[in-house]
């Protein structure tokens, strides 16, 4: 057993996802995006004939097959989200040894994880998975459900017990299903206090789902790593050590194996489904992956039945409800009204009692505290309750002098009933004495070693029963959420029927609080598109002062369309006088050089601002590299209104240098063919004519009007990087899932349509009838390759590039050498950077 720090101060610190552990049922790699390794397990060896220290900064593919190297580049691309598990199946490492992959991203690192495939071959997963599914949707309540699924879970797994754990709101868990073999001690109904799963625990089990360990006697192989790179995040890992103070905890228990399926519902950790088992070994990753799948598909339908049990419940109290509240909208005074319809309230919510306190005069009904302790309490709810209200289960913990009625009241759920402090509604439970059986005796024990105190696990998981008192039931998400909708129904009655001032006053503050929360978006929106404008600026500036000057020109053209649009209380703002101040900031002595001509309209704000970066853009363009460039150059820009009042705006540049298409895109040419498209559901077109540029925009009817011009201020300053990647362009990929990310991809980097084919035969189709302006070609098609497409793109001059999980050990013939390889997997950056091939 390795030394391990275990003080009582640590105990809930420690940080589990970095242990820099696995178990060594099988063994983990690490690799930089460049496939080099960083990080492997000392158990290398046990696995493959190669050991640990001698692969670290070695390439991948100098100790996996091409072929399954292929497999685990594909893996990645099938990955949804960086937070997500891909699994590879059966793939060799070995000439007579198949392997089970998980991959995922740690950080900068690639974290590849493997252990022998199972030696016997079990049916396809899918079935199996739908069987199991189909019987939890035989009818029944809750525990019905969580009876089938331990039900299931232990047929797939063959563990000796599985449980379904549930969480309280006060952290602990109780056993609620449960199957297990024949002459085991039962576990339902047992409760396990809060610390059993530390805090860190249970947020692992939101983020990974399943948690396997092997064998609780094993401690693990350590992560050896280079130098450079830091220590592995194993969040995600499948592989991941354990604490060992829980490793004590499971083996006190006499468990030599575990499982743990999260259930999730509404993004929280509702409860697990523990599986223990007598004896070590590992299960195949291929039913764990099952296990996995049917743990998601349980959380959604008990999530779903929950739903159903709580719409039932809450159809009848909103009936309830409504009619209270139509009876009360005509009864005055208020304090009246409410205080003979306290038993209706209880109606609403479950409670023993229910008291009403409106300007300090108090009615009670039911289990209460007397009216004169009601009243004092309300003193403690001006400072414990929040706009929503207050609610515990233990009233005297919080509130001592609730000591004095804990029998009546132990428990209590207040609504506010007005903006400042004083008016309640409070709902009241008694007490409720009962028995909690633990798994054990709850308080953790503590040790005297030589580095101080330590925790120990408990030793005995026997029945130990506790008597609880000072405590109602607890309240639900359902008791509150009728509170909720209760308390904005009273605050309306009692607004309606109190007088005109006071109405007055609230309305006041509405609109206050309106104007205060407009004011926050729009803040909130500009320095969101700021920092918009800063991140794409870095990506496509070389030098600091390129990006100084880029951003800086960007940002004032924002604030020059802001000055415009709210010169006038946030109105529209006319196009003449944004193009006209844009000239003059970069024609100060030659402004007859900009031919402008349109009739007077006016832009809404949106458009305003749109338009106004669109407009910078291009002119800054036109300084650097087009007609503005020279002392001969001129811009030609008109617009007009079609009979649907729809705005076309011409730009035309003539007499500039001679214009070529650009090589690279950046942010500025994004900024001109989509933000009309994408911000206003215009159109944009963009032609690079040999003699200028030339581009025509179109703005939908609902942005413009016609109007007089007013003078705008001044403008700035930047340039713009059209797309290499353009017109129509072909895929050949057999796998669908990455075709259709290639084809995102190719659209966003500015193709107009994307073919997408699988077969040889079919890319040579499109090739002859639709010939492309750029192709991507899947080296490897599964039973062929794409070279015969290459060599016909090759002959009609159409530049193409290979699209592989080979990387660079492609084999191409001589006739291809130098064709451009994008790696999979790849991104928009792959795409940039590698030149397709025209040779």
């Amino acid at each position: 057993m390795p030394r391990t720090n275990n003080n009582l101060n640590e105990c809930d610190r420690e940080p589990i996802h970095r242990l820099a552990r696995v178990q060594t049922f099988g063994f983990l790699i690490g690799v930089s995006h460049d496939w080099l390794i960083t990080h492997v397990s000392a158990n290398l060896s046990n696995f493959l004939p190669f050991s640990a220290e001698s692969v670290i900064g070695k390439p991948l593919g100098d100790i996996v097959p091409l072929p399954t190297l292929h497999a685990l580049r594909n893996g990645l691309q099938f990955m949804a989200s960086a937070d997500s598990v891909e699994r590879v199946f059966g793939e060799p490492l070995l000439p007579d040894q198949l392997f089970d992959f998980a991959i995922h991203y740690s950080g900068s690192s690639i974290v590849i994880e493997a252990e022998p495939a199972a030696t016997v071959h079990r049916a396809d997963s899918a079935p199996t998975l739908r069987a199991m599914i189909m019987r939890l949707q035989r009818p029944g309540d809750l525990l019905t459900l969580c009876k089938e699924a331990v039900r299931q879970i232990r047929a797939l797994t063959g563990y000796d017990r599985v449980m379904v754990y549930r969480f309280e709101q006060d952290g602990t868990g109780e056993v609620i299903a449960e199957k297990a073999a024949t002459g085991m001690t039962a576990f339902l109904g047992l409760r396990y206090p809060a610390g059993d799963i530390p805090q860190q625990a249970r947020a692992l089990y939101v983020r990974n789902s399943l948690r396997i360990i092997a064998d609780v006697s094993d401690w693990g192989a350590i992560i050896l790593q280079d130098p450079v790179n830091p220590t592995l995040d194993l969040s995600l890992s499948v592989l991941r050590s354990v604490s060992p103070v829980h490793l004590e905890y499971l083996s006190n228990m006499g468990v030599a194996a575990s499982l743990s399926i999260s259930i999730i519902h509404q993004g929280q950790l509702w409860g697990l489904i523990a599986c223990h088992h007598g004896v070590s070994g590992p299960l195949s990753l291929e039913i764990r992956t099952t296990a996995e799948l049917f743990g998601q598909m349980f959380s959604l339908m008990l999530e779903s039945r929950e739903r159903d049990t709580e719409l039932k419940q809450s159809l009848y109290k909103r009936a309830l409800h409504d009619q209270l509240i139509a009876r009360l909208s005509t009864v005055t005074p208020i304090f009246k009204g409410l205080g003979n319809a306290l038993d209706d309230f209880a109606g609403l919510i479950d409670c023993d009692g229910v008291g009403l306190c409106i300007d300090g005069r108090v009615r009670i009904s039911g289990y209460t505290p007397d009216e004169q302790a009601f009243y004092a309490m309300t003193g403690f709810l001006n400072h414990a309750a929040t706009a929503d209200g207050f609610s515990t289960c233990a009233l005297a913990s919080v509130y001592p002098v609730g000591d004095k009625f804990v029998e009546a009241a132990a428990g209590v759920l207040a609504i506010p009933l007005s903006l400042t402090p004083g008016d309640y509604l409070v709902f009241f439970r008694r007490q409720w004495r009962h028995s909690v059986n633990w798994a054990g005796n709850p308080d953790k024990s503590v040790v005297a070693t030589d580095d101080g105190e330590r925790l120990t696990p408990r030793k005995s998981f026997a029945v130990w029963s506790e008597q609880v008192e000072g405590q109602s039931r607890p309240w639900t998400d359902g008791d509150h959420a009728v509170a909720r909708h209760l308390r904005t129904a009273l605050l309306e009655v009692i607004l309606r029927v109190k007088d005109p001032s006071s109405i007055e006053r609230q309305q006041a503050d509405e609109k206050r609080e309106l104007l205060v929360a407009e004011l926050n978006h729009r803040v909130r929106n500009i320095l969101t598109l700021i920092r918009a404008v800063v991140g794409q600026s870095r990506d496509t500036e070389t030098t600091l002062e390129q990006f100084i000057q880029s951003v800086s020109g960007r940002i004032q053209a924002l604030s020059l369309a802001h000055d415009q649009i709210t010169a006038d209380q946030w109105s529209a703002a006319p196009l003449r006088a944004l193009i006209d101040a844009e000239g003059k900031a970069y024609l100060s002595q030659g402004h007859e050089r900009l031919k402008i001509d349109g009739p007077d309209v006016l832009l809404d704000p949106q458009a305003f601002s749109t338009v106004a970066l669109v407009v910078h853009e291009l002119m800054t363009n036109s300084t650097k590299h087009g007609a503005l460039s020279n002392a001969q150059g001129g811009i030609n820009i008109d617009w007009r209104l079609d009979l649907a009042g729809r705005l076309t705006l011409s730009w035309k540049e003539h007499g500039g240098p001679a214009v070529t298409p650009p090589s690279r895109r950046g942010f500025g040419s994004t900024i001109v063919e989509r933000s009309i498209p994408f911000d206003l559901k215009g159109t944009a077109e963009v032609l690079y004519a040999r003699h200028g540029l030339e581009a025509s925009f179109v703005i939908p009817s609902a942005f413009v009007k016609l109007a007089s011009t007013r003078p705008l201020a001044k403008a700035a300053a930047q340039t713009a990087w059209p797309s290499t990647y353009h017109g129509r362009v072909l895929v050949l990929e057999d796998n669908i899932i990455i075709a259709l990310e290639a084809e995102d991809i190719l659209l966003k980097l500015g193709a107009q349509e994307v073919d997408i084919t699988s077969r040889v035969i079919d890319a040579l189709r499109i090739i002859d009838q639709t010939p492309p302006s750029f192709a991507l070609l899947d080296f490897n098609l599964g039973s062929e390759t794409s070279l015969p497409v290459a060599l016909s793109l090759k002959q009609k001059k159409i530049p193409f590039a290979f699209a592989t999980g080979y990387g660079n050990e492609l084999r191409v013939p001589a006739e291809l050498a130098g064709v451009a390889i994008i790696k999979k997997p790849y991104g928009v950056e792959s795409f940039l950077v590698s030149k397709p091939s025209v040779e």
